[in-house]
Formats: C-alpha cells, structure tokens, sequence
C-alpha cells in the first residue's frame, strides 16, 4: 500500500472516508471525483466569462447599447453561462446523490477518529503504550482489505463489519502490547468510543471478549516484569 496520510487528527476522518469509499464504493469514489473536478472547470469558465465580459465593456466605444459587437459579446457570454449553469445544476444533483452514499460511510471515519484517539491516551497508563498513526492506518487497511475479501454484498452489513472488525482487531492487537491489568482498561474505553446507535453498543462483548482471554492466563506482553509503572 502507498497510502499516504498525514498526521493530523482532523484530516484522518477524511482521509479514512476517502480510503473506505475507494475500497468499498470506487463508482462512487469515481463520480465524486469526476464532480469535483467538473465543479472546478465550471466556475473556471464563469471566471473566464467575466473576464471577456469587462474587456468587452472596456473596449467599447460611447453608448454600450449602440455598440453591436459589446451587444453581440454579451449575448453569446449570456448563453454560454446558462449551459455552464445547466450542467452545473447537473452535477449538484449527481453530487447529492454521491454525498447521500457517502454519509453512509462517514460512521466509519468517526470511527477511525475514535479510535486513534483511544490509541493516544494509552502512555497515560503507561509510558511504554505508544502507538503511532501508522500503526492504526495499518489495522485500518487490513480490515478494507478483509472486507474487500467478504462475500456480503448487503452495503449496511458490510458497513457493520468493517466497525464491529476495526475496534475488535484494535483490541487484540493492542492489548498483545500490554500488561494483563491494563487490558480491561483497553477495552472499556474502546467500547466507550463505539457508535452512538444500540447495534454498534459492542461494550459487552468487547469487555467479556477481554475478560476471557484474560482468564485463559494466555500472558503474551513480552517481560512484563521489564515494565514498572
């Protein structure tokens, strides 16, 4: 993956909703981009228009309305921004339509965000739980590249699984980092940062998930008695 993502906190939602529609939704990634681009162009030619319009103006000699070419110029500019503005009216409502699929993903992107920042307070707990951008970016991708694999084709549930996988493969690999005793923390705060709405509510299966691997005694932070408090 060259995936490239900045370390600010308010571009990763965006830059996660961008990764997940690639990965999820490329035809709408694709006509996203195709609107983006086309809105540019437009207000380019408008700006173009204007332009014309003033020189136009500029050139012209005494009265403006006795002046056939200023009138002639304006009326073929006139036409021309109403096509432009026609095509624009086009793509707003294409865009709408982008934007209604795309807010079905944006949950995930709040996701991410809630998560990375579960991830940052660890050193809190102990200075040695230091987990970068990258390393979250990383759980990120190998859950598209899960999900991608999947054979659902049902948009809400795959939406679902890629939620309920980022905060469960988030907790098992973070918490291989730390000590027993903090890994109840781990997962009391990952469920905390869990969607709002009652399906996303993982606390308890997250906590009792925790709970059980715990009581298996599997202790696999590496010389915890290296790590003092």
């Amino acid at each position: 993956h060259d995936h490239q993502f900045s370390v600010t906190k308010s571009s990763l939602q965006t830059q996660c909703l961008n990764e997940v529609l690639k990965s999820e939704r490329p035809d709408v990634d694709e006509r996203r981009s195709n609107v983006i681009k086309m809105q540019g162009e437009f207000s380019l030619k408008l700006r173009g228009l204007e332009k014309q319009l003033l020189q136009a103006l500029n050139e012209s000699q005494g009265n403006i309305l006795d002046d056939d070419k200023v009138l002639r110029t304006l009326e073929d500019l006139k036409n021309e921004a109403a096509v432009i503005t026609a095509k624009a009216a086009e793509t707003d409502g294409v865009w709408a339509e982008v934007e209604s699929i795309t807010s079905q993903y944006s949950v995930i992107a709040s996701s991410c965000a809630a998560i990375f920042a579960v991830l940052e307070q660890l050193h809190r707990m102990n200075h040695f739980y230091q987990f970068s951008l990258q390393y979250f970016i990383n759980i990120f991708l190998d859950v598209l590249a899960q999900a991608k694999a999947a054979k659902e084709s049902h948009n809400t549930v795959r939406i679902d699984f890629i939620i309920r996988e980022l905060f469960i493969n988030t907790f098992r690999r973070t918490s291989l980092a730390m000590l027993q005793k903090d890994r109840v923390a781990l997962a009391m705060l990952l469920a905390q940062a869990t969607p709002e709405t009652s399906k996303y509510k993982m606390e308890r299966s997250l906590i009792d998930l925790c709970l059980r691997e715990d009581l298996e005694g599997a202790d696999v932070s590496a010389n915890p008695d290296k790590i003092s408090d």
